[in-house]
């Protein structure tokens, strides 16, 4: 599974991660569903591009 780092941008998120409470600026490592998930509560601004095919071989 796919996973990507993200920025939670919210002011006051009211939300843990991993049974954790994060804060503004806190960078989290997500699945891309969870990160789709952050986007809709307006609680990270955007989502990592999906690495090019090259890229995904490198790894």
């Amino acid at each position: 599974m796919e996973t990507v780092k993200v920025t939670i941008t919210a002011e006051n998120p009211n939300h843990t991660h991993a049974g954790k409470p994060v804060a503004k600026g806190d960078e989290i490592e997500v699945s891309r569903a969870d990160a789709e998930f952050l986007l809709r509560r307006q609680l990270i601004t955007k989502i990592p591009a999906e690495p090019k095919a090259d890229e995904k071989r490198d790894k």
